[in-house]
């Protein structure tokens, strides 16, 4: 950029040269006019290097333009765009990343543009999501990259192996080296097929990296001669490799303590299903794997057949409700058509009407209502849930938004760490569909392998006891991730009251 001191200095040197030849318009000698012409030069030479430097300045934005026009210049629904799960990633990773640099390049860093950018965190819990995404539903990481999701029932941005060594150095510095060397491979394994983004181009830092990252984490999970091989690359290939000023740390622990070691102390405890309190590592691990394998479809649900029937009562003569029954014991079911559309309308408008939920996770969204503050629509919910089943409706109740790629926390009970008057509030949970997701996002118990496909407007009635009393954990429960669009869930709380466990 042209020095502005540098300008005003040959500026006032200009003004005082020319004040001292006294009425404009005399000759002057020629040394002075040697001096104009020296100056006249100087000022030339910091014109054309502002030139140049705008010129290359340019070529950069032309470039970066490229690259973000390139990104929605096929997109003709946006709503079908961010419902995908590695669009929501990639549009994250643009607004947090890509555009804050092309707002400085525009000198336009103080605006209220970048003010209004994305946080970072908002971009690692995307992050957290789809590493959850890809270990849930195993999905392929080449397919990742190719921009598949899921079983090739639709497309989306591809994956570069910028975003792989972003997962990657995100899980890293949350000390889950397994996770994070699975996305550093795929990063390097890209690599190697691709000549790389323009942006990226010609550089060698990103292999350098990826090459770094991967002897650590190689090493922190116990694989000695994995890591040994990547160090080898890395120093052959990059002879003037220095380590990273961050990481300088965890390459001295390397070369102080055995592979084993590091691995064994970094294999600390991290709770999975944290709202299942109690819960031993060995059975921690059995829940996490029973809940993905019923996220997948791969467990057989138990029970014996079962059917449907129409409940009615003396509100429901010309209307009964349509109920499926799912599991026999413990006692789930599904009530259809429970909830017109209007009035799921209704709640979803009530809640985006508040100006800040409760966030879990970062991407799940919640929100408290009373039945008392929501009028005639209170009434008649509170009406219809009385006609289902004889216990007490809790006057609170929540709503739920889960966005493409968020799950509810995986797994939990109601029932488990509560205090006994939450808990008698709390016999039987009801949760009602208000709109459903077009992939993915199903309920599922776990102890029971049994998936329950959201349909808007249904509703899902289980109890959270047995009729002894005692906590019945086989209704742990939680959503499987959303791999298109997003799920709106109404969920209230029975209590109170004695009632057999069915609905006739």
């Amino acid at each position: 950029m042209l020095d502005k001191k540098k300008v005003l200095l040959l500026s006032t040197t200009l003004l005082i040269v020319l004040s001292s030849f006294g009425v404009v318009g005399q000759f002057m000698p020629l040394s002075s006019l040697e001096k104009y012409y020296d100056l006249e030069r100087k000022l030339f030479d910091h014109f054309e290097t502002h030139v140049k430097q705008q010129k290359s300045l340019l070529n950069v934005l032309k470039t970066r333009y490229k690259h973000h026009l390139s990104m929605t210049e096929n997109v003709t629904d946006a709503e079908a765009y961010i419902s995908n799960p590695l669009n929501m990633l990639s549009l994250m990773r643009r607004m947090t990343a890509d555009w804050s640099i092309t707002l400085a390049l525009l000198n336009r860093s103080n605006t209220g543009e970048e003010r209004i950018l994305p946080a970072i965190n908002e971009y690692t819990n995307a992050v957290d999501s789809i590493n959850k995404l890809q270990q849930v539903y195993q999905l392929d990481m080449n397919d990742l990259s190719s921009g598949v999701l899921f079983q090739n029932t639709h497309k989306s941005s591809q994956l570069t192996e910028s975003d792989y060594l972003y997962i990657g150095q995100h899980l890293y510095s949350k000390k889950r080296f397994s996770d994070a060397k699975r996305w550093f491979e795929m990063a390097l394994k890209q690599r190697k097929d691709t000549k790389g983004d323009e942006l990226a181009k010609g550089s060698k830092r990103l292999t350098e990296q990826l090459l770094e990252y991967l002897g650590l984490t190689s090493c922190f999970v116990g694989d000695r001669e994995g890591s040994a091989q990547y160090f080898q690359k890395l120093y052959l290939s990059y002879p003037d490799f220095r380590p990273s000023k961050d990481l300088i740390d965890h390459h001295i622990s390397t070369l102080n303590t055995s592979c084993v070691e590091l691995a064994e102390g970094y294999a600390s405890w991290r709770r999975d299903n944290e709202m299942v309190p109690g819960l031993s590592k060995e059975e921690d691990a059995q829940l996490t794997a029973q809940y993905q394998a019923t996220c997948r479809g791969a467990l057989i649900p138990m029970g014996s057949p079962l059917y449907c029937y129409l409940h009615s009562s003396p509100h429901l003569v010309l209307r009964p409700m349509k109920v499926e029954e799912l599991h026999l014991d413990p006692p789930i079911t599904m009530i259809h058509d429970f909830l017109p559309t209007e009035e799921g309308k209704f709640f979803i408008n009530t809640a985006m009407s508040k100006e800040e939920p409760h966030r879990y996770g970062g991407l799940v969204s919640r929100w408290w209502e009373y039945f008392k503050d929501l009028g005639e629509y209170g009434k008649k919910l509170m009406k219809r849930v009385a006609d289902v089943i004889p216990l007490r409706v809790l006057s609170a109740f929540m709503i739920t938004n889960l966005p493409v790629a968020a799950d509810d926390y995986i797994v939990h009970h109601v029932a488990i760490g509560e205090d006994q008057k939450s808990v008698e509030n709390r016999k039987a949970s009801l949760m009602i569909y208000l709109e459903e997701p077009e992939e993915g996002g199903s309920l599922v118990f776990p102890r029971l392998g049994l998936s329950v496909t959201p349909t808007k407007g249904s509703a899902v009635l289980w109890y959270n006891f047995l009729p002894d009393g005692q906590v019945d954990l086989r209704t742990i429960h939680g959503h499987c991730p959303i791999l298109k669009g997003n799920a709106w869930i109404l969920t209230l709380w029975l209590g109170r009251k004695t009632a057999d466990l069915s609905l006739t």
